[in-house]
């Protein structure tokens, strides 16, 4: 089962440039840099530009937590999942307000290496944190899936779309357990109640 890509719906690919931290300003062009050749699909080039980044740009908090944040996308675009656990650990260590997102991330990962059950505990941290985590909801329902909960599944799949998740891999999985109509993406038809049974697996 496909889990949410962190390009197309976790929207992590961003610089914010901040104040520098103490000394030298700070320097974010090997940063963007990165971001460009991960937006063109240049992960190899966004790895090695990001690391150099981390090392020699003197970033700040805010920075180190994007670049760390993109840099794990990179990894996990590479279906390098260990590395990607890594650089969420490090997101995670500097303790961002938005800390429920490294989570999601890194349970994504984890999700990737086949480690469900650590997956779960970091979507549930998730939820603890934000609890209209769309996200951390949608992945938990694959998460689910992979072990084969499929009633748990159904219910995050159903709570994404309750909170406001529109994407084209939520729209399958609804199909799927006959909750909306097959059609395009863009339309949301719901079935009647009485169709929306689980399919037997």
């Amino acid at each position: 089962m496909r889990k949410a890509s962190y390009v197309a719906n976790m929207a992590f690919i961003f610089f914010v440039a901040t104040a520098p931290a103490v000394g030298r300003s700070e320097d974010v062009t090997h940063c963007i840099e990165g971001l460009d050749a991960s937006n063109g699909d240049q992960y190899a080039k966004a790895i090695g530009l990001f690391n150099f980044c981390i090392e020699n740009g003197n970033l700040s908090q805010e920075s180190l937590v994007s670049t760390y944040r993109n840099i794990g996308i990179a990894y996990r675009m590479t279906q390098q999942p260990a590395k990607t656990v890594a650089a969420a650990n490090s997101a995670i260590a500097l303790h961002p307000l938005d800390v429920a997102n490294d989570y999601v991330n890194r349970g994504n990962a984890y999700d990737d290496e086949g480690k469900s059950a650590k997956a779960l505990t970091d979507y549930k941290h998730a939820l603890e944190l934000s609890p209209n985590n769309v996200q951390a909801l949608y992945n938990r329902g694959v998460s689910y899936e992979h072990q084969k909960e499929f009633a748990k599944a159904q219910s995050d799949f159903i709570a994404a779309f309750n909170h406001g998740l529109r994407s084209t891999l939520l729209h399958e999985r609804l199909v799927m357990y006959r909750l909306i109509k097959p059609g395009n993406p863009g339309e949301w038809t719901p079935l009647p109640p009485d169709s929306s049974e689980q399919d037997e697996r």
